[in-house]
């Protein structure tokens, strides 16, 4: 019986030293990833131009704008990210041999998906060179508007607005962070370049596009401003 409550108090011990150890090492960690925790919230906007793999689709620019806020450590964060084009790219169409308007296609577009932001430098209030690259949907419909002289030789079309089928898009952005003095508020500058596959009219197009966007962000905490360091 003696042996057997000892062989009871070691086990006992053998698992409360094992959870001391796994406690020690979790407040031990969490201390650390803590001091490093980062956060931010931008928004931005700019100038966009089209690279569209659709025949006479020639390239035209647009005016992207968009918002992200993401949270993480070691200078790697993890957040949602949306977007739009309030100024969307519009393509005309005009008849080869007189010039004469046909009809126009304007196209909106709505993202909104996951991106990892990584910046190079230990405490995000400082200059750093940003690197961004995300997957999310796009939710796009364009605006059709047809001429009266296309619309006479056509009586069975008529202008209006048509959805696309929603598409997985993916993108990638390189850029600056600048703070603005010795504040949590930074200037950003990137280029961001997307690829939006489209399945419709029987074919596959390729929306690509890419833009320059100018943006201010703040961080909304990191462990330097909480007495960490």
């Amino acid at each position: 019986m003696i042996i057997f409550v000892r062989i009871i108090k070691i086990k006992h011990m053998k698992v409360f030293i094992r959870l001391f150890f796994v406690l020690t090492l979790f407040f031990c960690v969490s201390e650390n990833v803590f001091s490093q925790a980062s956060g931010m919230i931008g928004i931005s906007g700019g100038y966009g131009q089209t690279a569209y793999s659709m025949k006479d689709y020639d390239p035209v620019g647009f005016m992207p704008l968009g918002i992200r806020a993401a949270v993480g450590a070691y200078g790697i964060q993890f957040g949602p990210e949306f977007w739009t084009t309030p100024m969307g790219p519009n393509f005309n169409f005009t008849d080869s041999a007189t010039g004469t308007s046909l009809y126009s296609v304007k196209i909106h577009d709505n993202y909104f998906g996951g991106m990892i932001r990584a910046h190079a430098g230990d405490d995000p209030r400082d200059f750093a060179i940003v690197f961004r690259a995300g997957i999310g949907v796009f939710f796009s419909k364009k605006d059709i508007d047809y001429s009266s002289e296309y619309l006479l030789l056509n009586p069975t079309l008529s202008s209006g607005t048509e959805k696309f089928k929603n598409s997985i898009g993916y993108n990638g952005a390189l850029g600056f962070s600048i703070p603005l003095g010795d504040s949590n508020v930074h200037l950003t500058l990137e280029g961001q370049f997307i690829y939006n596959p489209r399945n419709y009219d029987s074919s596959s197009n390729y929306h690509t596009t890419w833009n320059i966007q100018l943006g201010v962000s703040y961080n909304l905490f990191n462990g330097y401003n909480l007495g960490h360091y």
